[in-house]
């Protein structure tokens, strides 16, 4: 496996944009999460200042309602773009996919979708996206797993602990989306003793992903 090589693995959301990065190796090299919205408190504010790991956009700095929306959007282009700078080896992303089963403000989630596929396309890295569902087993072996599972299936295999943060569950789907795009674009690559060392749950979600969006042929691996 290439070290060298790195695997982002992100969340978009309209309150909490996750962002991980993982190694060629498939270890933690960083994580940030961006928090939107309203009035931010100030304890999110302090914690904003103190972190590295935190980014805000604060809408109430936006004087016209009507722009809130292209406001965010622009914040969250910069947020990406800084990304793919500071990360100029990042070789396959994983994105959440769209659940289609939403309510609510499901067109701002659609562009923030839509520029978060975009940043990677235009800049020629491979992204696949991932259905919840699919994400959700591959955590935990459970396609109807909740937040709290993933978080309790990523501190429990890798010690991965976002605890102490606001919206700390878009940053373990963030990992959990990273552990997937590692296993995805480095598994052909790895020997027998790293792919013994992958769950069960990961690894036949992996396969399975490959063999219904790429090759009906594909082979277990």
């Amino acid at each position: 496996m290439d070290s060298q090589k790195l695997y982002l693995g992100l969340d978009p959301s309209l309150n909490g944009y996750g962002m991980v990065v993982l190694d060629g190796a498939g270890k933690l090299v960083d994580y940030k999460l961006i928090h939107s919205g309203h009035k931010l408190t100030k304890k999110l504010m302090k914690d904003v200042a103190e972190d590295e790991h935190l980014e805000k956009i604060d809408l109430d700095e936006c004087k016209k309602s009507s722009l809130i929306d292209a406001h965010r959007l622009t914040a969250f282009e910069v947020f990406i773009s800084e990304v793919y700078e500071e990360y100029p080896n990042i070789c396959g992303v994983a994105i959440e996919g769209y659940s289609h089963g939403s309510v609510g403000r499901v067109f701002q989630l659609g562009e923030i979708g839509g520029i978060t596929r975009v940043a990677a396309y235009k800049r020629g890295i491979t992204f696949i996206e991932v259905p919840p569902t699919t994400l959700k087993k591959f955590a935990t072996g459970k396609g109807n797993a909740d937040k709290i599972q993933i978080a309790f299936a990523m501190n429990k295999g890798y010690g991965i602990d976002f605890s102490g943060y606001t919206k700390s569950d878009n940053l373990f789907d963030a990992y959990a989306l990273a552990r997937f795009a590692y296993l995805f674009f480095a598994l052909e690559d790895m020997n027998q003793d790293d792919i013994d060392l992958i769950s069960k749950s990961e690894l036949d979600s992996v396969n399975k992903y490959i063999t219904d969006h790429f090759s009906t042929e594909a082979n277990e691996i």
